[in-house]
């Protein structure tokens, strides 16, 4: 992919797409990709990777079952421009539309107030170095966000059941 839909563009030495599982049943956005993501070609590493994984294994989610990918595909210096996430919200939705995912969790603020009412069934937790900041898989932060993922699982299996109980009598769901 050559994109050139915004000013990130000219900085950038590679595109950061994305890693998981298509189709799968959580799409994960962060916030941005940092210069070893860039380097790498991968979204989430290291600190990062670490508490998110340790988020969702705790909160039973099959990291198998999950796309990550982040608001923009290449590298900011400073503050991401609405025009760039403009740009890469294209990309976004097409992951949204090939993942026939559930739930969709936004990390961050940034990522929340963009696509907070995109997406019909959304899980806000808060950017993940201020989890870091907070002690980490011990803090407070930790475990507020754990909590919100949990319910989200419970949530998202309730409704299976109940599409698959109306399939079942024959209803169309």
């Amino acid at each position: 992919m050559n994109c050139t839909r915004c000013i990130l563009s000219k900085t950038r030495k590679r595109i950061v797409r994305g890693t998981g599982n298509l189709p799968c049943s959580y799409l994960i956005v962060g916030n941005g990709i940092t210069r070893a993501e860039e380097s790498l070609g991968l979204p989430f590493l290291g600190l990062k990777k670490q508490i998110l994984e340790h988020l969702l294994l705790a909160a039973d989610i099959d990291l198998a079952d999950c796309y990550f990918t982040n608001i923009v595909l290449c590298r900011s210096d400073g503050e991401i421009s609405d025009k760039s996430k403009i740009a890469c919200s294209q990309h976004i939705m097409e992951i949204y539309d090939k993942s026939g995912c559930d739930t969709v969790i936004l990390i961050g603020t940034v990522v929340k107030e963009f696509y907070g009412k995109t997406f019909p069934d959304v899980v806000s937790i808060m950017d993940l170095r201020y989890i870091a900041e907070d002690g980490g898989t011990g803090g407070s932060y930790y475990y507020m966000m754990l909590k919100r993922l949990k319910e989200a699982r419970i949530e998202k299996e309730k409704i299976t059941k109940e599409k698959k109980a109306f399939k079942g009598i024959g209803f169309r769901y």
